[in-house]
């Protein structure tokens, strides 16, 4: 996808709720051009995972590699629903979820990882997509999610950086 040449501000701290600094606090603000970028990058860390390790979980209880992939697949489509619902000024309190009664409701062994990171491909062009058209005053816009105030513009931070996390975790505790 063409990369924009607009840039994005960070939300400013006391703007969202403190658990995504996490994720915000550690990115640039050409937001868009790394979130292009990540999926690359996504793409190439799966493919030198070894194909006997998709099932692998580091301990009893953990995840495995195919459902840490699933886990990231359905926050950033989760993620992208809500971006959609405040850039268009959605005024409901937006569900949250349980990420865990997620997975246990998945069969992710009978899943195949190319079809997993293909997904991840399609929801993230998608969602850069739908932020390329998000006018500049619109990204000020705020929300409701899991009842918190959220601003939009923290949803393009909050999707790279969840993705850094998990592939930070997978590379420390699983390869």
């Amino acid at each position: 996808m063409e990369s924009s040449k607009k840039t994005l501000q960070k939300p400013a701290k006391g703007t969202f709720p403190d658990y995504y600094d996490k994720y915000i606090s550690v990115l640039p603000n050409d937001i868009f051009d790394y979130l292009d970028d990540q999926v690359e990058g996504l793409v190439k860390f799966f493919d030198h995972i070894p194909k006997t390790a998709y099932n692998y979980a580091y301990a009893q209880g953990k995840w495995t590699v195919k459902e840490v992939l699933i886990h990231i697949n359905d926050t950033e489509r989760i993620f992208g629903y809500r971006s959609l619902c405040i850039s268009r000024n959605e005024a409901q309190n937006l569900p949250g979820f349980d990420q865990e009664t997620y997975i246990n409701n998945i069969q992710a062994s009978d899943i195949s990882m190319d079809l997993l990171v293909e997904e991840f491909k399609y929801l993230r062009k998608s969602n850069l997509a739908m932020f390329h058209q998000v006018h500049a005053l619109t990204w000020d816009n705020l929300g409701k999610a899991s009842n918190f105030s959220v601003p939009l513009r923290m949803f393009p931070f909050v999707m790279a950086g969840h993705v850094d996390h998990h592939i930070k975790i997978l590379q420390n505790r699983y390869i």
